[in-house]
This record gives C-alpha cells, structure tokens and sequence, in this order.
C-alpha cells in the first residue's frame, strides 16, 4: 500500500542505519548497495534532508546522515514527504467517501488503515534495521506466560499495568495543579508508555488479532462493544498526541486537560473491556481460536516498539511507580 518512492526511502533509510560508522554516506554509495536508481534517488534524498529526516554534508567525503538518531526516526517521519496520510482518496471509487457518507467497504477498510498508520506512528527506523541483541527465539518466546494463558487474561494483566501508570500520571497533573512543579521528564515516560505500550503493542493485540478473531464468530462490529472500543482506542491517541505536543510546547494547562481526558477515557475503556467485551470474548472463542490467539499475542510481544522490548516498557512501569508511589 506504499508507493515506490516510499519504499526507496525506506530503504535508504535502513542502509543508513545498517550503516552509522561510515555516517555520511554518498547517495551514490546508498543507490548501488540499496538498489535504488541513483537519479530517483537523489530527489527522494533531497526531500528527506528538507523535511528534517536527512542532514547533508557537501564535499568528496560528503553525504548524507540521520537528523535524529534512527531509534527517534518514526517510519511515518520518513513516508510524510511522499504519503497522503490525510484526507486520503477512497480506493474503492467513491468520490463522496466519509464516515457520514461511507462506501461499503468503508468501515472495513478504515480499521485497516489505522492499523497501519499506528504500525507507522510508532515503529521506529531502528526497530526494522536492526536485530535487538539477546532478542528471544520463538521457543524462548513460547516460554513466557502469554503462550500458556488464555488472550483475554493476557490482555487483562497489561490492564492492570496500564492502569498503574494511568494513577502515576493523575498524582503528577495533581501535584503540577497544585503548585508543586511540573515533573516534564516523568510525564513524558507516561506518555511514551502509553504511546508504546498502551497503543502500539497492547491496543495491536486488540485491534489487529483479537477483534478480528470475534469478528469471525459472529460479533459485529459496527454498533457493538468492538466498535466502541475502536472508537475510544482512537480518542486515546488523539489525547496522547496532544500530551506529547503540550509537553514539546511547555503548555502545562494544555498537558493537564489531555491528560485527565485520557486517564478517564481509558480508566472507563479498560473497565468496559474487562467486564463486557472479554467476557463475551471468551464465551464465543473456541479453543483453537485461544491458543492461535496466544501464539500471535506471544510473536507480538517479542517484537520492539520504539526500540524498546515490551519487558523494557513494563520495567518502565515500574520505575514510574517506585518514583512517584501512592502516598
């Protein structure tokens, strides 16, 4: 679903990363061992080094390198120059495609492409470049408790984690409200666990495996507890966007409402999900739905997501919560 050119600029990319020690790199070197024509290629360079991805260096020994380090290099950072991420054309013909006016593949075909454009939100260049080192094998993998539990007690137990930094972030608004100071660096921890953790593992879990799966036996999803909770996974990204720009922007009143409308919306979310939709989950499911389910959940978690394990991200809870404990 990506253009060409998005592809070559993903590649370039990775070649970068692959390659940090002989940083910059000529086009011409990237061209011959990515293989990408050189001409096609020194424009997409060239857009890449204008919308911040790419620095340049002119001379001999000249080229180009990363702005960011590759582990703070989002994918969709380095599509945004060749991608129509918004207001996107309907594929399927209709010239009038709008949630108020859908198609009939609309519903579908949206949930799709949201999974993607979160797949490109918080996967960084580094995540697909570079092998993590002591990264488990999948017998490893099988060994951890997500391939022995049923899925919905899997995603039940990273509730309760969410939910632990959920009242880290509402004592930190609580203590900046109250003239106490603004913890910046811990709040963005919060942010970035529930960026990572919440949403592109937890939230992936949901949206692209367990939902799907009910789906198929026979829970719709329009009108339904799933296209509730889509709804509402939405909303939370929408307010962790807006934490993250408050905070980039040193806007503490703009940080406080975003982030008391996201402990609230996910407070009730995790309740809704815990009570209604898993319980129905788990009375449609068959067994051999649970265990696919599990062995999925399992592959997902021994992935990286902004270059970090999902064990790292849980260690972050942790720390969060032994820095600022319930008094």
């Amino acid at each position: 679903m990506l253009t060409r050119t998005s592809e070559y600029a993903l590649r370039a990319l990775i070649y970068l990363t692959q390659n940090e020690s002989d940083w910059p790199i000529s086009g011409r070197t990237i061209a011959e061992n990515a293989g990408i024509p050189a001409k096609y290629l020194s424009k997409i360079l060239g857009d890449l080094v204008k919308c911040g991805v790419l620095q340049s260096f002119p001379g001999k020994t000249g080229g180009v390198q990363p702005s960011k380090p590759p582990n703070k290099t989002m994918l969709r950072d380095v599509l945004a120059p060749f991608e129509q991420f918004e207001n996107r054309r309907c594929p399927f013909g209709s010239l009038e495609c709008s949630d108020d006016h859908p198609c009939l593949a609309h519903n579908r075909w949206k949930h799709v492409v949201g999974s993607q454009d979160r797949f490109l939100r918080v996967t960084s260049v580094y995540d697909v470049a570079v092998p993590m080192p002591g990264s488990q094998s999948e017998g490893e993998c099988r060994g951890m408790n997500e391939a022995n539990e049923m899925p919905t007690a899997v995603l039940r137990s990273e509730h309760k984690v969410i939910l632990r930094v959920i009242e880290v972030l509402k004592r930190l608004v609580a203590r900046a409200k109250s003239g106490e100071g603004f913890e910046k660096h811990c709040l963005s921890r919060c942010v970035t666990f529930f960026q990572l953790f919440a949403d592109a593992c937890h939230h992936a879990k949901e949206e692209d495996l367990l939902f799907p799966a009910l789906e198929y036996r026979g829970m719709p999803r329009d009108g339904g507890p799933i296209g509730c909770m889509l709804e509402e996974h939405r909303a939370a990204r929408e307010f962790t966007r807006l934490m993250a720009e408050a905070l980039e922007a040193d806007e503490e009143d703009a940080f406080c409402s975003a982030a008391k409308q996201y402990a609230d919306l996910l407070t009730q979310h995790i309740q809704k999900e815990d009570t209604v939709l898993f319980t129905l989950g788990d009375n449609v499911l068959t067994g051999d739905d649970q265990e696919s389910l599990c062995g999925k959940f399992c592959d997902v978690g021994c992935g990286t997501f902004g270059g970090k394990k999902q064990t790292e991200l849980a260690a972050m809870a942790d720390e969060l919560e032994s820095r600022w404990p319930a008094t």
